[in-house]
């Protein structure tokens, strides 16, 4: 007889691929007819894939930004970097100007 559903979908589906148990129909009917557990051969496939791609030792979450104290800096197509100084005197010109006024100022300058 088959045993209480005390085991979640993921670990079902590992045990399954750990017995050699491939197709996802055929993983469906195993952890059916072990563990009475309804797992759709669609949800097989995600879970299959993220057991495949899931890095040891990393949890889930956003990208580590720069650290601390450290000032970014834009590079421009030709090279010249561009500080977070420079970025902040054009907010302020443009914040006195106007947007209109600056591009006009860019375009006379080059």
């Amino acid at each position: 007889m088959a045993k209480a559903a005390t085991i979640s979908k993921t670990d079902a589906v590992r045990e399954a691929l750990e017995a050699k148990v491939t197709g996802n129909t055929e993983i469906s009917a195993w952890a059916k007819e072990k563990y009475n557990l309804e797992i759709d051969p669609s949800h097989i496939s995600v879970i299959k894939w993220t057991l495949k791609n899931k890095k040891p030792g990393r949890k889930p979450g956003r990208k580590p930004g720069p650290k601390p104290g450290k000032k970014a800096k834009a590079v421009s197509s030709n090279g010249d970097t561009v500080s977070i100084t420079d970025l902040e005197a054009v907010r302020a010109l443009t914040g006195r100007l106007g947007s209109a006024n600056v591009k006009r100022l860019v375009d006379i300058v080059g």
